[in-house]
């Protein structure tokens, strides 16, 4: 045979990684929970994170009083793909009102589908007061 075996082998590369975090999480006039998203960097988010939609898609899930409430894929909240670059954020303007105070938990990406810098930053508990009328 005329073929010959080999093997290639990389090392001392190094990949910067994103780092996904729970920026803010606030209410807009009508009480509902509003959440931004941050990568901190010092890497990009992958593009499969847009393009593998799957069960388990990296997404920002939210908690009410430590009952899980619902979530929403990054693909889907952020088509632009905002969250990509360091520094990038995506806003979720979810349905979940909040009724006089409540302790609402957020977390981004909780099935690990995003390698990242940090993986102990992914959530941020928030105790949030419906003010006044909000309908």
């Amino acid at each position: 045979s005329s073929r010959v075996r080999f093997k290639v082998a990389c090392t001392g590369m190094s990949v910067d990684l994103p780092d996904l975090t729970i920026d803010e999480v606030t209410l807009d006039d009508q009480c509902r929970v509003v959440v931004r998203a941050k990568n901190l960097g010092p890497g990009a988010v992958f593009d499969e994170v847009w393009t593998d939609h799957k069960p388990d898609s990296a997404a920002i899930s939210l908690f009410a009083d430590g009952k899980a409430w619902g979530s929403e894929t990054i693909w889907l909240l952020d088509p632009q793909r905002g969250l990509r670059g360091t520094g990038g954020t995506a806003v979720y303007k979810s349905n979940l009102k909040v009724v006089g105070t409540q302790t609402i938990k957020v977390k981004i990406d909780g099935t690990k589908q995003v390698k990242e810098a940090n993986e102990t930053n992914n959530e941020r508990t928030e105790t949030l007061t419906c003010k006044g009328d909000a309908k």
